[in-house]
């Protein structure tokens, strides 16, 4: 043999193959040189290696905008979307919507404890608010609904507590200036006391008329049978007795009704008085 067991073979296929691993094999990082990202090819020692972070870096790139925009308010996610554009259109509708609502901010605090997040509009919002302050306005109302029936004033009728206590005041006073009345509800006289304005007025009134009652008494005072009219209340009474009387006295007087006699037996209302006189 010329040639020792040792000596290697050049073209030995596995030499062959190391061989490329140092030389063939870093073609690729000719082609990979000038990258868009600039990522140095001598950094990875495959080329899959290199196409993978490239793809890495790629996607990295593609939403590193995210970053200008991560303390933007607005509640905007720029995570939520893959493009600028799309985050951009996204953060403009929420500006419009924030600024459509801002008035909100003014009205968080109101005494009628009315929550602006309830309301789509400024306007209708301030017609609550209008509304809300009416019902509080005459909210005093419920408190004297069922109370001073009796004075007839109505809670209903005023637009202002002090309003309504100065009406019941007068209506206190006025009920109280005729509270009289109720004591002559039932009178024998059947005048009412609704008819007039002070008790005195009411007084004169009835006394005239017990005057008026009793004049008829006057008139019979005289009478043939010496019955007291004023021990009849009306002269109806005192009437219907008399006539009793006269039916009475007939019988005696026919006995007497003649020629023979000076004296008239009708002038007489007991037979007793006839006789005496005759």
């Amino acid at each position: 043999m010329f040639f020792d067991d040792d000596f290697d073979d050049p073209f030995d296929s596995g030499a062959y193959n190391a061989f490329e691993e140092v030389t063939g094999d870093d073609d690729w990082r000719e082609d990979h040189e000038l990258n868009e990202l600039d990522l140095d090819t001598k950094d990875y020692d495959t080329e899959d290696e290199f196409l993978e972070a490239l793809e890495e870096a790629k996607q990295e790139a593609a939403v590193a905008w995210r970053d200008e925009y991560i303390f933007i308010d607005y509640d905007v996610d720029p995570e939520d979307y893959d493009t600028e554009e799309e985050y951009l259109e996204a953060l403009e509708e929420a500006k419009l919507e924030a600024a459509t609502v801002a008035w909100r901010e003014d009205y968080e605090l109101n005494e009628y404890d009315l929550d602006p997040e309830d309301y789509d509009s400024k306007e209708e919002f301030l017609e609550a608010l209008e509304e809300a302050k009416q019902e509080a306005a005459v909210a005093w109302r419920d408190e004297y609904i069922f109370r001073f029936l009796e004075y007839d004033v109505d809670p209903e009728d005023y637009d202002t507590e002090e309003e309504f206590l100065e009406a019941l005041e007068e209506a206190k006073l006025e009920e109280a200036a005729v509270a009289w009345r109720k004591d002559y509800e039932l009178n024998e006289y059947d005048i009412d006391p609704e008819d007039y304005d002070t008790e005195d007025e009411y007084l004169d009134a009835l006394e005239s008329e017990k005057l008026e009652a009793v004049a008829w008494r006057e008139i019979y005072e005289d009478n043939v049978f010496d019955i007291d009219p004023s021990g009849y209340a009306t002269e109806e009474d005192f009437l219907d007795v008399m006539d009793e009387a006269e039916l009475e006295a007939e019988v005696w007087r026919e006995k007497y009704r003649s020629d023979e006699y000076d004296i008239d037996p009708d002038d007489y209302g007991t037979e007793v008085a006839f006789l005496k006189d005759m």
